[in-house]
């Protein structure tokens, strides 16, 4: 079974990432945030999040999950 959380970007978008990925999905997510939209470094940011992270995005956000529950 694998692990992962649940995780927004800036435009509200959900994904659920992988538990050995969250660590770096959370840095590029702040370094982000702490830049202006428009600098250089920002679009160097968001490159490594699309190629990263984009594959992991919920179409419908964690509503159209399937959940298995454990007794």
């Amino acid at each position: 079974m694998k692990i992962g959380k649940l995780r927004t970007d800036e435009d509200c978008h959900w994904y659920l990432i992988p538990d050995y990925k969250v660590t770096r999905f959370d840095k590029v997510m702040h370094e982000m945030e702490q830049l202006d939209q428009t600098s250089e470094e920002y679009y160097d940011w968001e490159d490594e999040f699309i190629n990263r992270f984009e594959r992991y995005r919920l179409s419908g956000g964690p509503f159209k999950l399937d959940v298995i529950m454990q007794p």
